[in-house]
């Protein structure tokens, strides 16, 4: 959709690089490396926000939450991609990346993530669970800005 402007935020300039190349030659989208609690956007700016298999990098998600809370537009959605600890999978991916990622915080399970999302005064409208071959077990929730 050519009005669409998406940004990419990663701390990792890696990440970034993989993004640019996997969509090169499209101008609506923008990157930046950086640390997301210390982006600076107009507030109630943005229509959706998308966090990616990041959630378990979180070391302060509330602080997170409210930040995106503050640049969704009112009724904007935040969509949330990540492992979900609730499976065996997650609780082995929670336990070994304790030990193997300083950057790690911790795998949430559903209810967890809807709990901190409704603490930081999202509405949870929906929560989809699903695979992603045999290694992985993920969550997908979407929350509302109301």
């Amino acid at each position: 959709h050519p009005q669409l402007k998406i940004i990419g935020i990663d701390l990792s300039e890696d990440m970034l690089e993989l993004g640019r190349k996997k969509l090169r030659g499209n101008n609506n989208v923008i990157f930046k490396q950086g640390n997301f609690l210390n982006v600076d956007f107009p507030q109630n700016s943005f229509d959706a926000v998308f966090s990616l298999s990041n959630l378990h990098y979180f070391s302060k998600p509330e602080a997170t939450f409210q930040k995106t809370a503050s640049f969704l537009k009112k009724g904007g959605r935040l969509i949330i991609v990540d492992w979900n600890r609730d499976s065996w999978q997650g609780k082995l991916y929670n336990w070994y990346m304790n030990w193997a990622d300083p950057a790690f915080a911790k795998v949430f399970n559903p209810f967890e993530a809807k709990i901190l999302l409704a603490q930081c005064g999202f509405e949870v409208e929906k929560t989809n669970l699903f695979g992603v071959g045999l290694r992985w077990r993920m969550m997908c929730l979407v929350a509302r800005k109301p």
